[in-house]
């Protein structure tokens, strides 16, 4: 299982808000990550709640005081190649049933998401338009690499990984179409869904997830499950950059992906990127209290496939706002320090 989390330690806030200036801003302008109508791509504000969506937002909160917290760790690269990239086989791949045993276009430069416990690779060809991505990955000093999981995703086409079949996140969703980046949001146009990690899930999976979460238990998300911002939630003191992802969350909103390692916060992944203008603390005060979860069964057309229904707009109705117990501001998630390792 993944778990993706950016965390730094109280004592150290320096050496942490330095180490999101890492990454070298590697941009995907340009690149279309799936057709339009894929299901990462399709608005979901018009479509109905969820039945079980009072019951997933309340255990998906249980273990916060209040309500968990947004929490976007901006620290993990992209590795941007084109198709005349020299592509390697990997010399071993750990859980090779869950895995692609296909050559890889590593560059020289690479960098790596790491954490004390976890580390994962995200490769794109611009050209091709393939997303390669890599759980624990290691080099060997003649300069060959092994994995633990390794996966390629095809952004040209709707294809599902197979069924019950995990990539490097536990749901068999790719990583990348679900990362937030920052030349998206300077542009003021976000149009994908986000991947979101909570602390649990439930074991079954929705589409368009391929495998399930760990709790035996209906009441948990299952991974695949999708959340939206209510859209009653006011926007107003956020900085325009703010506004812009506040706005994505409630037309696209997330899929949940995976676990993560924190019981106070939602996960939301972010590309490393210098130019990153968001305050660490921006969303510590949009909580999970303050998302619906939503039936997207109406968009699927093959649950093989991304491809998604494009429906006639309809204007939902919200589910009430939920008011949790005030609580103390928190500044950080209590965790591990990360850094990007360059090759």
């Amino acid at each position: 299982m993944l778990i993706l989390i950016l965390a730094i330690f109280f004592s150290t806030l320096p050496t942490g808000q330095e180490a999101y200036k890492q990454g070298s801003n590697k941009s995907l302008s340009g690149i279309q990550t799936y057709p339009p109508d894929h299901v990462w791509n399709v608005p979901v504000d018009t479509l109905p709640v969820d039945s079980m969506s009072k019951t997933y937002i309340t255990s998906s909160n249980a273990a916060c005081s209040g309500g968990c917290y947004l929490y976007v760790g901006r620290g993990t690269p992209l590795n941007v190649v084109d198709s005349t990239h020299a592509k390697q086989k990997l010399t071993s791949i750990t859980a090779l049933w869950r895995s692609d045993d296909i050559p890889y276009p590593i560059p020289a430069n690479v960098e790596i998401f790491d954490t004390a416990d976890e580390s994962s690779l995200y490769i794109i060809d611009q050209e091709a338009g393939l997303d390669y991505e890599m759980y624990k990955p290691v080099r060997a000093p003649n300069g060959t690499w092994s994995a633990q999981v390794a996966v390629m995703f095809d952004f040209s086409n709707y294809t599902l990984r197979p069924d019950n079949r995990p990539s490097v996140s536990a749901s068999g969703l790719p990583i990348v179409p679900g990362i937030l980046r920052y030349e998206e949001v300077a542009a003021g146009s976000i149009n994908h869904a986000m991947i979101v990690h909570m602390y649990t899930s439930g074991n079954k999976h929705v589409w368009p997830a391929r495998a399930g979460g760990v709790q035996n238990n209906a009441a948990y998300p299952p991974l695949g499950q999708r959340f939206r911002l209510k859209a009653s939630f006011d926007t107003s003191g956020y900085s325009p950059h703010e506004k812009t992802i506040l706005e994505a969350w409630k037309k696209y909103g997330f899929m949940l992906s995976d676990q993560n390692a924190d019981t106070q916060a939602w996960y939301v992944v972010a590309a490393a990127d210098s130019r990153w203008d968001i305050d660490i603390n921006s969303f510590e005060n949009v909580h999970g209290y303050d998302f619906e979860a939503v039936d997207v069964s109406s968009l699927m057309i093959d649950e093989n496939s991304g491809q998604a229904r494009i429906l006639p707009v309809v204007t939902p109705t919200s589910t009430p706002a939920i008011t949790p117990t005030p609580t103390q501001t928190r500044t950080l998630i209590p965790g591990k320090e990360f850094k990007i390792f360059n090759f």
